[in-house]
């Protein structure tokens, strides 16, 4: 009896997938689009920026039809956000405002892929957390028109945004993707 309890579970084949052991190190790139959010807030379009970083990802298994990875990525990302420049009464002025948010990221993510695993397609959705650290930030802006007080003309008197430096330069939170992938090998 003790010797069938032994090799009953050393028999049992406890995985449902196919196992892999891929590893696989690249580059990627892509384009940011964001907005920031203000209390008061602040009218804005969507601010755009590049990214670009370095990717290692591990493969551990193909389950039914979707091969299953970790991803590690190190990127750098431009954030930030564009405002759409109103007047006290909510009229538009001339004036441009834009601030760039220069940052580095480290996500953790989980990633299944589906379609051909070598020589072809794949698409592919990955998600997890994602801490960063904001390191420089730029401000773009023209001439500002003024009030009758000499300051910007904002809706709600709000302008202490601009100039103001970031306060919380550590970032953290949960990012997803999706994605396509052509193997050539």
């Amino acid at each position: 009896m003790w010797l069938l309890l032994c090799l009953v579970p050393a028999l049992a084949k406890a995985q449902i997938g196919e196992a892999r052991h891929n590893i696989c190190i690249g580059v990627s790139g892509g384009m940011t689009m964001n907005r920031i959010g203000f209390d008061p807030t602040i009218k804005q379009s969507w601010h755009y920026g590049p990214t670009f970083g370095v990717v290692a990802r591990f493969t551990s298994e193909r389950y039914f039809k979707a091969f299953c990875a970790l991803q590690l990525e190190l990127n750098y990302a431009t954030l930030g956000w564009r405002e759409n420049v109103l007047d006290a009464q909510s009229q538009p002025l001339p004036d441009t405002y834009q601030r760039d948010l220069h940052y580095i990221q480290l996500p953790v993510l989980a990633r299944l892929a589906w379609g051909r695993e070598k020589r072809g397609l794949m698409g592919y959705v990955l998600a997890g957390p994602q801490v960063g650290y904001c390191f420089k930030e730029h401000t773009k802006s023209s001439a500002f028109t003024l009030d009758s007080e000499g300051n910007p003309d904002r809706p709600n008197g709000m302008f202490a945004q601009y100039g103001m430096p970031i306060q919380k330069k550590f970032d953290y939170g949960i990012t997803a993707g999706a994605g396509m992938e052509l193997t050539t090998n």
